[in-house]
């Protein structure tokens, strides 16, 4: 267990656990939680919360979130507001609806701009893959089929795109 005063509680395993174990290992250190607890002041349980901007420095993009005026009804959209600022509108007072929608926004960021960066280092390079998959993949960068289908996660966006473009050049390798 690690506890973060910023992010709560953390149960981190070299290995997937089952939620019965996790259930477990909560109920068996629930005195070092509390004592964890009232040491930072804080909840182990974080709400989520809406960021202020959003830095994709593999495509060299930075965003000011704004949220729209007044409750909205209607589903949470982005509007790309000047290349800069993305307009959340519709039921923006709906915090999960909102993050749900800057998802998608990533994932259609990652969709335009991954695919395109490895067809160029894969041309560059004279390397050869079948087709190109964007994944929100939780524990890998990207990986390579044995059909030659390379998986791209998209938080390949948020890191600097000299290691993007290594993690790509890797898959190619395959």
């Amino acid at each position: 267990l690690r506890f973060d005063p910023r992010l709560g509680l953390e149960v981190v395993s070299p290995t997937p656990l089952k939620p019965a174990r996790v259930d477990q290992i909560l109920r068996d250190h629930q005195e070092w939680i509390a004592h964890q607890t009232e040491r930072f002041g804080v909840s182990p349980h974080v709400a989520a919360e809406m960021p202020g901007e959003m830095h994709l420095p593999t495509i060299a993009k930075h965003f000011r979130i704004s949220m729209g005026h007044g409750k909205g009804q209607g589903k949470v959209k982005i509007v790309e507001n000047g290349g800069h600022t993305l307009l959340l509108t519709g039921n923006t007072t709906d915090t999960e609806a909102c993050l749900d929608a800057l998802r998608h926004f990533v994932r259609a960021q990652a969709k335009r701009h991954l695919p395109p960066m490895l067809r160029e280092l894969a041309e560059e390079f004279g390397l050869h893959y079948e087709r190109t998959r964007i994944a929100n993949q939780k524990s890998r960068w990207a990986s390579c089929s044995a059909r030659g289908t390379i998986s791209l996660s998209l938080k390949l966006l948020f890191l600097p795109p000299e290691l993007t473009r290594h993690v790509m050049l890797h898959e190619l390798a395959h």
